[in-house]
């Protein structure tokens, strides 16, 4: 959503509520949601497993200005199959990023679609050393929030082993796969 935070306008993403996994609630660390900032070129999704039932494909997130230090430009892209061939629409998004309560210099980020009409907030979740890849938590302001698996464009046909092996282990809700990977 993404900034892929992505997390598109077709993914349909967004945040009012609350709600967290059972495993993000007991052990799983909020991680500090800026690292995300530091990548350069697009963030495609992988997986989700909210919004399930879109028919948006090849889903990417790429900041295209920094505001401030806690305001981000991000274009979100999407593909629609039309039968033929992939249709695809943009947005621009303003990404904010917030303190987490009781976390301090730790945050998240949000932010609102016109073209669905969504906001979204992201936490996240896990991420690799290189900042290569990311799980992060998409609630909803629909109230349909999950999982996403977040990779620079440049790994998305060698995602490391570990940011999918803990999206297989603790994002247990049916899933979306979005690209095709190794």
């Amino acid at each position: 959503m993404i900034f892929t935070f992505a997390i598109l306008f077709c993914m349909q993403a967004a945040a009012a509520n609350e709600l967290r996994p059972r495993h993000f609630l007991n052990d799983t660390p909020i991680l500090d949601i800026r690292s995300l900032t530091q990548v350069r070129g697009p963030l495609v999704v992988v997986n989700r497993t909210h919004h399930i039932e879109s028919e948006y494909r090849c889903l990417t997130a790429e900041i295209v200005q920094n505001l401030s230090v806690t305001q981000y430009a991000y274009e979100l892209r999407a593909g629609k199959y039309n039968g033929t061939s992939f249709v695809y629409g943009t947005e621009t998004v303003t990404v904010n990023l917030t303190e987490v309560k009781n976390r301090t210099g730790v945050y998240e980020a949000s932010y609102y679609s016109s073209k669905t009409n969504l906001t979204a907030n992201l936490t996240l979740e896990m991420k690799d050393t290189t900042n290569s890849c990311f799980v992060i938590w998409v609630r909803n302001s629909d109230y349909e929030s999950g999982c996403e698996l977040l990779v620079k464009d440049s790994q998305l046909e060698h995602i490391p082993q570990g940011c999918k092996d803990y999206y297989q282990e603790y994002c247990t809700a049916p899933s979306l796969q979005l690209h095709n990977s190794s």
